[in-house]
């Protein structure tokens, strides 16, 4: 039997989680640069309590859900709240292929309408849609009943039909 280091272990959950908690984290938080400091520190509290991980869920709920509590705690935390941005600075012209997508995305209606609703429908139809989460695994991620999920996809469905002029989402 080979036993796998801690180190191959996340070696493995970076590779395979990487890019989609990086895509969660930006949903909430609508900035590139903050989104590559919350990514690194979800995976810092990954790497660290990797012996403490119980084998309760799967390891993508694990991570799903450190990602949402670090987004939760940056909200909740004094940089977000006091921090007062500067409408005049000027963007960078950066042209890479990640942030031409994510121009792309942050173009479509949808993505705007889903980044307008209030943070505990957003993640709902965040971790529902795009990453395919079953309700259960978003009811463990959330720590929240089943059918609070449910209602919450369904009164997000109904504020994204107001937003989209009755577009109906399946």
């Amino acid at each position: 039997m080979i036993l796998l280091r801690d180190e191959d272990v996340f070696d493995s959950l970076l590779e395979e989680y990487g890019e989609s908690v990086k895509r969660l984290i930006f949903l909430y938080v609508r900035d590139k640069a903050i989104t590559d400091d919350l990514t690194q520190e979800v995976f810092i509290k990954v790497f660290s309590h990797m012996n403490t991980f119980e084998h309760n869920s799967s390891y993508k709920t694990w991570i799903y859900r450190i990602a949402i509590n670090q987004c939760k705690d940056y909200f909740r935390s004094w940089t977000y709240r006091k921090i007062i941005f500067n409408p005049f600075i000027e963007k960078t012209n950066d042209n890479t292929p990640e942030q031409i997508l994510i121009r792309e995305d942050e173009k479509s209606l949808l993505t705007q309408a889903i980044l307008s609703l209030p943070i505990k429908y957003r993640e709902i139809i965040i971790l529902f849609y795009y990453n395919e989460l079953k309700m259960k695994e978003i009811s463990n991620i959330l720590q929240v009943n089943e059918s609070t999920v449910k209602t919450r996809i369904s009164r997000a469905r109904n504020l994204l039909k107001k937003k989209l002029g009755g577009v109906y989402l399946e």
